[in-house]
């Protein structure tokens, strides 16, 4: 969470703060905000992650 909202992270075992310029997809078939309703996913990695929502339809 802390890297997609400060772009900086720290390799496991290392002292140094790393900085990233990155962008993120992610797709999922779930709806996001009833499991956000439902505690079963978190409210603020979906405000994060929701910036753009690109609907389409199902490939079956």
């Amino acid at each position: 969470m802390r890297f997609l909202q400060e772009k900086q992270f720290e390799r496991l075992g290392e002292g140094r703060t790393r900085k990233a310029d990155v962008r993120v997809v992610a797709a999922t078939h779930r709806d996001l905000e009833k499991d956000v309703a439902e505690g079963r996913f978190r409210e603020d990695l979906m405000y994060r992650l929701n910036v753009l929502e690109v609907k389409l339809p199902s490939l079956l």
